[in-house]
């Protein structure tokens, strides 16, 4: 179990397929949710570039998949 609060950036299943499905790597960690519900990422994506405001930086993201899309920002704040 890994617990780095707000330290762990989430990038949903069908946001990574929009992406093209670049290659993902092994992730072994296991992520809890606001509820603690637990899930397991299916991997993790690496050296994304992220622009914000005109300043780029690198960032990883796991990629999880959330059963049933419909609400899910309340599955991922740990509310589903």
């Amino acid at each position: 179990m890994l617990d780095l609060g707000p330290n762990v950036n989430i990038l949903p299943i069908n946001t990574w397929e929009a992406l093209g499905k670049p290659k993902l790597v092994f992730s072994s960690i296991q992520l809890q949710m606001g509820n603690q519900y637990c899930i397991l990422p299916i991997r993790h994506l690496e050296d994304v570039e992220v622009d914000i405001a005109g300043v780029k930086t690198y960032a990883y993201f796991k990629v999880i998949d959330i059963m049933g899309d419909k609400d899910l920002y309340l599955a991922l704040l740990g509310i589903y």
